[in-house]
């Protein structure tokens, strides 16, 4: 990224539930933030049930939000620690996970966890954050337990929010990541379950930590 171009988060520093669902889920092609919320929640579940079992596991939602996946986890039986770099997302999840099975803290506090994760969740994540390599990355293979799964979701192309707007640097992910875990299962949205645009500019994959990594 351009020495002249600060990274600057604040566009998710939003002050309610209502507000920070419409930026997590912004409104696409004329469907409002409230149907994408009910129809690819749903959907996005039915993927990870599918390629992670999540069902009584520890899991770590990695940029949680409100906990819009947390809750889903949550429900399944699952413990679920949820992460985010902004505090109003922070302060706003456990009023909507509403559950002592949900914790959510700063990414800095994976650093001190003692117990590893079956399994990770990092979805409309990644394709935000500043320094994939050598922080994100990082901590979620330091997060996982050996033959741990994650499962990612984003855009094609990289939004990265800037002092002058979302940029994409050209940091190509579903290969950074490949070189990070061992690749599984990969694909594209639906066109039969999400937008047309969302469908064409997204992909799904699914990375294990590399048995015998610590």
């Amino acid at each position: 990224m351009n020495d002249q171009i600060a990274y600057d988060p604040r566009v998710f520093d939003q002050p309610d539930i209502p507000r920070a669902m419409a930026i997590i889920l912004t409104p696409e092609e004329g469907v409002p933030t409230q149907v994408r919320w009910m129809d690819e929640t749903a959907y996005t579940m039915e993927l990870i049930d599918q390629h992670l079992s999540p069902k009584g596991k520890f899991v770590l939602d990695y940029g949680c939000g409100i906990g819009r996946l947390a809750l889903e986890l949550v429900q399944r039986d699952c413990d679920v620690v949820g992460v985010d770099t902004s505090v109003n997302m922070r302060a706003l999840a456990p009023a909507y996970v509403q559950s002592e099975r949900f914790l959510v803290c700063h990414p800095y506090f994976l650093d001190r966890f003692d117990r590893k994760f079956d399994a990770a969740i990092a979805v409309w994540t990644l394709q935000h954050c500043h320094n994939v390599v050598e922080a994100d990355l990082v901590r979620l293979q330091w997060a996982l337990k050996p033959g741990g799964k994650l499962f990612v979701l984003n855009n094609v192309n990289r939004v990265v929010p800037t002092s002058v707007g979302w940029v994409d640097d050209g940091l190509d992910l579903q290969a950074t990541l490949g070189k990070a875990f061992n690749k599984g299962p990969a694909g594209k949205l639906s066109p039969a379950r999400v937008s047309p645009l969302l469908a064409q500019g997204t992909w799904w994959g699914v990375f294990t930590k590399w048995a015998g990594i610590a």
